[in-house]
């Protein structure tokens, strides 16, 4: 819960430090969907999501993101046990955007850290792009995300309490539809 606490609190800080420095900025809140493929250990697991997200343009070129997302397992529900399933997710990212900031494509990179019903918890670094449209006050966002993720598992049997850890590559397609301001 410290981790999840120091991450959101140095996503606001950083928000809020650029943004003094920023003339102009744009502020747009999204609902977003999504789909995750991750192979941890060589295994395919997949999860669906939805969730909302802060965007703030903090200069001509980039804006970075705060999101909470929850996701559900949604292949093979009946196999248990499921240790990266319910997860909620808080999200931290970065991007630059070719054109002027909050619209057009982008590239970036963030991180995340989920938390499983499980004794469990998962950490990713990724990379995004994608495509904003702004019209009006209404934003719509296509991306996809690209990383590498770890799943620590905390197990308690016979042999006492330790952990296990299985690491993967990922990818996530979503979009977003938001209200600018």
């Amino acid at each position: 819960m410290k981790k999840i606490l120091l991450t959101l609190l140095l996503g606001i800080s950083i928000l809020h430090g650029v943004s003094q420095t920023s003339q102009e900025s744009s502020n747009i809140v999204k609902l977003d969907g999504g789909y995750l493929l991750h192979w941890f250990s060589g295994d395919p697991i997949s999860l669906a999501g939805f969730g909302f997200s802060f965007e703030r343009a903090v200069n001509k070129d980039w804006s970075f993101a705060l999101a909470l997302n929850y996701n559900v397992r949604v292949d093979n529900p009946l196999n248990p046990p499921q240790t990266y399933a319910d997860l909620i997710f808080f999200v931290i990212s970065g991007r630059k955007y070719l054109a002027e900031a909050p619209s057009g494509a982008y590239y970036g990179a963030g991180l995340d850290m989920g938390i499983p019903k499980t004794n469990a918890t998962a950490g990713d670094l990724f990379l995004t792009g994608g495509y904003q449209i702004i019209d009006d006050q209404l934003s719509f966002d296509l991306n996809f995300q690209f990383g590498y993720g770890v799943l620590r598992n905390k197990i308690h049997d016979e042999w006492g309490i330790y952990y296990e850890k299985e690491w993967g590559f990922f990818i996530r397609p979503g979009v977003s539809i938001g209200y600018v301001f």
